[in-house]
Parts: C-alpha cells; structure tokens; sequence
C-alpha cells in the first residue's frame, strides 16, 4: 500500500499516520521507504521503531487529524 503509483499531480499529499504504543515488541522492524509526511501518534510519547524517522508527534489522532486540515500544503 506505502509504494502504490498515484497520478502525479499536485492535488495529492502523501501523509503516513503512524498509531503506535511505541514499544518495539517485534524482532526487527521493517525499513520505511515512505517519502511523504509521517505523523506519529503515540500517547505514552515513545516512538519504537519510528524514533530513527523524520516524524511529526502527536498525543491522539483527533489532534493529527486537526494538523492536516489545518495545514493542507504541508507546511
């Protein structure tokens, strides 16, 4: 699903929302080849897996969601 084409056309945002206790209870986490936004949500603040990644941090999803339609351009 991360690496499905899409039109290229500048009406598209790629945006990652990442929900995540950020406890690394995996083995070994898989390699992110995501080249759009990612937005962690993680209430208990840690990140795991995604802590080595580019992220913007949020405590829930109402407030990540809030983020993207409050920054529509991605800035």
């Amino acid at each position: 699903m991360l690496e499905e084409p899409l039109p290229r056309t500048s009406s598209y945002r790629s945006v990652l929302i990442a929900v995540t206790d950020g406890e690394d209870n995996q083995r070994a986490a898989e390699p992110v080849n995501f080249a759009g936004q990612i937005l962690a949500v993680s209430s208990s603040g840690a990140l795991g897996a995604l802590k080595d990644l580019d992220v913007t941090r949020f405590e829930s999803v109402p407030a990540a969601v809030r983020y993207l339609l409050d920054h529509p351009r991605g800035n």
